[in-house]
């Protein structure tokens, strides 16, 4: 998640704006890494295998989520939230439930 949230960031230093959806923001890191030597993928999904959630507020911030392993919010252990917010040019925010 801390790699969505850094090129989320990169992607609104460079446009003045953060992307409608996280495939718009595949496209442009798509984009960054051809031709590089080292290839790094964007994780498309959560380590269980679902789509993140991803909330463009505005131009000004965002919410990146995992709701753990059962899918759900809210839950504890492998349960647990894990949850990215970004505002421009902000320090990394993360929180999870436990």
């Amino acid at each position: 998640m801390k790699l969505i949230w850094t090129v989320l960031q990169e992607f609104r230093v460079q446009k003045d704006f953060y992307p409608e959806t996280l495939d718009a923001l595949e496209v442009y890191f798509s984009e960054k890494q051809s031709g590089r030597l080292q290839e790094i993928e964007l994780p498309k999904k959560d380590p269980w295998g679902r789509d993140y959630i991803y909330e463009h507020d505005s131009s000004e911030s965002f919410t990146v989520k995992c709701y753990g392993r059962n899918g759900r919010e809210g839950g504890t252990g492998e349960n647990r939230d894990y949850i990215v917010r970004g505002k421009p040019l902000g320090d990394f925010e993360s929180t999870f439930s436990d």
